[in-house]
């Protein structure tokens, strides 16, 4: 793995520790990563950055709604 990556993944470590502490909000974790990205020279679409940041809150890709859930009658 490069530098940049390694460094990038080490800084973003801190900062979602920093986050689980509470010591810096979401939106400030946003704008870390943005500034990281730049800075360590990443895209923002790399398979390097946090999973959370790129993926919906909802965990699932099936919905929870009754309509999904019942099976239509043929």
């Amino acid at each position: 793995m490069c530098e940049q990556v390694l460094a990038y993944c080490s800084a973003l470590a801190q900062a979602r520790r920093m986050l689980e502490l509470r010591l810096i909000s979401q939106a400030e974790y946003i704008k870390i990563d943005a500034v990281m990205l730049e800075k360590y020279n990443l895209s923002s679409y790399s398979i390097y950055r946090d999973i959370r940041l790129i993926t919906a809150a909802v965990r699932a890709n099936m919905s929870h709604h009754t309509e999904v859930i019942q099976c239509p009658e043929p």
